[in-house]
């Protein structure tokens, strides 16, 4: 089967097509920001020709093309007046179909103004980063492309994933996945089917790293593939409870959290990344502290379960492994806790107990940060490096 080439813009005979190349890319230019305009409700209709950028070769031929544009009734041409009277000023656009088919190009607007259309439902009364996602999605439906993989022929996948966006922006949390899908968008399999385009819309919009897993940045959004309880060693009441003891540890779910009420001052809080670890701490480490299991990357019940205990303790800890992920969980544990302080988690502890591994070059930026990780996320950075699990250390108590 022959191979069908893309059509070519209508050169006049005369010109070549290399020559006449700054009207071929103005044109271009002209329908792409109408198709834009569109898309947002404006009108984007004329561009400056600024002909005294052209060489000498690309005159004639690049005004020429001009003419035949206007004589196939796409754009109309204003020119100067004076000394330089005759020669194309501006560049108007009259038909955008008209256009398209001179240049030989598809058109997308029609295409972005749908996708559009089908997501605008889910944008009434956005949060300014669910507004910004819309406009950088439609801007590139508007050029013919696919952000995040949402494609412009697919306006059914667009729609479901805005209103899966919006559903987390309103507050997800506290929602299985099969339940925000149903409550988004009426269908049980619906984040499911859109995870990898509401990750990458979230990995944007809030510059999450691409180290974290995709299953953990829906977790800090406080939806999950189940809700798991909170498990926690401290001293609290609940509504029509006077006290909790909470010895070894208890597991609260989720919707409990906000109505918990520490009962006494403890003179820490631990936040540990592994089970295992913290099973021993809350086992071998018998004292006043508060001690609170992450489970990886926090839910955001475990970060307003950290934020509701952190308000009784002289100090906030966070003990994990010693690797890229770890890090990176005491980065975002630390953002919504100023003045976390990582517990036996530090470069020598890694050399000494560890193994050897690859550096994560990622981690640069962290680890020159003012964090109060940036000295193990430097470290990790090197070629060659050390890793260290922290089961692999018997617990202590921060000090």
């Amino acid at each position: 089967m022959p191979v069908r080439r893309a059509p070519t813009p209508k050169v006049p005979a005369g010109p070549r097509e290399d020559t006449a190349g700054p009207a071929i890319r103005l044109l271009t230019r002209l329908l792409r920001e109408a198709e834009l305009a569109e898309v947002r409700g404006a009108t984007a209709r004329s561009l400056a020709w600024q002909d005294h950028e052209l060489s000498p070769a690309e005159v004639e031929p690049s005004a020429r093309l001009l003419e035949a544009a206007e004589q196939a009734r796409a754009v109309q041409l204003d020119r100067h007046d004076g000394y330089r009277a005759g020669l194309v000023r501006r560049v108007r656009l009259v038909d955008a179909d008209a256009l398209a088919s001179f240049l030989g190009v598809q058109r997308y607007g029609a295409r972005a103004r749908r996708l559009h259309e089908a997501i605008a439902p889910a944008l009434s009364g956005a949060v300014d980063w669910l507004s910004g996602l819309a406009e950088h999605c439609s801007a590139r439906w508007a050029r013919g492309e696919a952000p995040f993989g949402l494609s412009p022929d697919d306006p059914e996948a667009a729609r479901e994933t805005f209103q899966l966006l919006a559903a987390l922006a309103q507050g997800g949390a506290g929602r299985d996945r099969r339940r925000l899908s149903v409550e988004a968008t009426g269908r049980t399999k619906a984040l499911e089917e859109r995870r990898r385009h509401v990750v990458a819309l979230l990995r944007r919009a809030f510059s999450i790293d691409d180290g974290v897993g995709a299953d953990d940045v829906l977790r800090s959004f406080g939806v999950s593939a189940f809700l798991p309880p909170v498990l926690l060693r401290a001293s609290f009441a609940l509504p029509g409870v006077p006290e909790i003891a909470g010895a070894p540890y208890v597991g609260l779910p989720e919707e409990l959290i906000s109505t918990m009420r520490p009962t006494r001052r403890a003179p820490y809080l631990l936040l540990i990344e592994n089970l295992a670890s913290f099973n021993r701490h809350v086992r071998e480490q018998r004292d006043e502290g508060f001690v609170l299991y992450t489970g990886g990357f926090p839910s955001a019940a475990v970060l307003r379960a950290a934020a509701v205990l952190a308000s009784h303790v002289d100090g906030v800890w966070h003990w994990g492994d010693i690797d890229p992920g770890g890090v990176r969980i005491f980065a975002l544990l630390e953002e919504a806790l100023p003045g976390l302080k990582p517990h036996l988690m530090d470069p020598e502890l890694a050399m000494t107990r560890g193994r050897e591994a690859d550096g994560e070059p990622a981690l640069a930026v962290l680890g020159a940060s003012s964090s109060a990780i940036a000295p193990v996320a430097q470290f990790l950075t090197a070629d060659r490096t050390w890793t260290l699990e922290q089961e692999s250390l018997d617990p202590q108590r921060p000090a």
